[in-house]
């Protein structure tokens, strides 16, 4: 399996972070604590693309970074944040079945 790059993330990958989110979301499915996180709003694309903006924002892409504008499909990414608020780090994975 082809190792992915880590690099700062684009304005054009911004429409399709909502999706990594409602993705990633759903590991919290098997917490019963947790499990509401699994229906939660994620942030929009404007809210991506304000964090694009100031730099905050990591997507892991292969060699190609096809999966981002061409093949959805092929998607194996996640999404690295960290906000100087509250340093929240959250790491989301997009399951590419």
């Amino acid at each position: 399996m082809e190792k992915p790059t880590i690099r700062q993330a684009k304005a054009k990958d911004a429409p399709l972070l909502p999706a990594v989110e409602r993705s990633a979301a759903q590991a919290f499915l098997q917490f019963t604590d947790l499990a509401w996180l699994a229906t939660g709003d994620v942030q929009s694309v404007k809210q991506h693309l304000e964090f694009i903006r100031r730099g905050l924002e990591r997507v892991a892409v292969d060699a190609e970074e096809s999966h981002f504008s061409m093949e959805p499909s092929r998607a194996k990414t996640f999404t690295y944040m960290k906000s100087p608020l509250d340093q929240l780090i959250r790491e989301e994975e997009l399951d590419a079945a």
